[in-house]
C-alpha cells in the first residue's frame, strides 16, 4: 500500500496542502481504483471512510454539534470577478453507465438509521439549507430537480420528478403526510404551488366554475386515471 508523500503532522492529524491553477485536468488528490471481474460488486467503495464513537466515549459535554463522517468546505474569496462571473460547488457527484447493460444507476444514496431499541429525538434523511445575506440577481432554490429523458420512446418507462414512498413493513400507522409545509419566517410562502404556464405544467384551463368564474384546474392521476382539481380565480367562491 502506497503512502502519500509530502504530508506533515499538526497535532494528531496529517495536513496536505496543494496549490495549482484551475482547468479541466488539475486535481488535488487522485484515487483511481480498477475493478476486476468477480462474483460481487466493489461495494465498499474506492474511498472508504469510517468514524466511530466507542461505547465508553459518551458525549457528556455535548455542544449541539454532531460527529461528522466527512466535512467538505468550498469557499470563494476572489474579489476580482465581474458580476455574473465564476461559480462554486461544494460537492460534485456523477454516476454513469458507459458499458452495455446495467441494472440501475444511482448518483447518491443517503441513509439515516436508528437501530432497534435505541432512542433518538428525530431522524432526518437529508437536510438542505440555502442562505443569503447579500445580493442575488436571479433566484434562490432549495432543491432543483432536473430531468432530461432523451430516449423516452424506447423501453417505455415512467418519469417522475420527486418520488415519495412509505416502505414500512412492520404494521405501523400510516405516515402523517407525504408533504408538509411550515415556516418560522415573518411572511411564510406566497403560494403552495407555482406553475410557469397554464398548459404543460400539470395545469389546464377549465370551464366556468359553479360560481361562474372561469378558472384553471390542476391535473392529478389516481391509479392511472386522470382527474382535475379546480383552481378558483378568487377566494370568494
Amino acid at each position: 500500500m502506497g503512502v502519500i508523500a509530502g504530508g506533515q503532522i499538526i497535532g494528531s492529524a496529517p495536513d496536505y496542502q496543494f496549490a495549482d491553477a484551475g482547468g479541466d485536468s488539475p486535481k488535488g488528490l487522485i484515487v483511481e481504483q480498477e475493478v476486476l471481474s468477480g462474483t460481487k460488486a466493489f461495494r465498499q467503495g474506492a474511498f472508504s471512510l469510517t468514524i466511530n464513537r466507542a461505547a465508553g466515549e459518551a458525549d457528556s459535554a455535548w455542544d449541539g454539534n454532531p460527529d461528522a463522517g466527512m466535512k467538505l468546505n468550498a469557499t470563494n474569496r476572489a474579489t476580482g470577478n465581474a458580476a455574473g462571473e465564476g461559480a462554486i460547488r461544494g460537492l460534485d457527484i456523477s454516476a454513469r453507465n458507459r458499458g452495455t447493460n446495467i441494472n440501475w444507476i444511482n448518483a447518491a444514496n443517503l441513509g439515516a438509521r436508528n437501530d432497534s431499541g435505541k432512542q433518538a429525538s428525530s431522524i432526518t434523511g437529508l437536510s438542505i439549507r440555502a442562505e443569503n445575506y447579500g445580493n442575488v440577481a436571479d433566484s434562490i432554490v432549495g432543491l432543483d430537480v432536473n430531468l432530461s429523458d432523451e430516449n423516452a420512446n424506447v423501453d417505455p418507462h415512467t418519469t417522475t420528478g420527486i418520488l415519495v414512498r412509505n416502505t414500512d413493513q412492520s404494521g405501523m400507522p400510516a405516515a402523517d403526510s407525504a408533504l408538509k409545509v411550515s415556516h418560522t419566517s415573518t411572511n411564510g410562502f406566497d403560494a403552495m404551488l407555482e406553475a410557469d404556464a397554464a398548459t404543460g405544467d400539470g395545469v389546464v384551463a377549465s370551464v366556468a366554475t359553479p360560481g361562474g368564474n372561469t378558472t384553471h384546474a390542476l391535473i392529478i392521476k389516481i391509479a392511472g386515471t386522470v382527474y382535475y382539481v379546480p383552481v378558483y380565480a378568487a377566494v370568494s367562491f
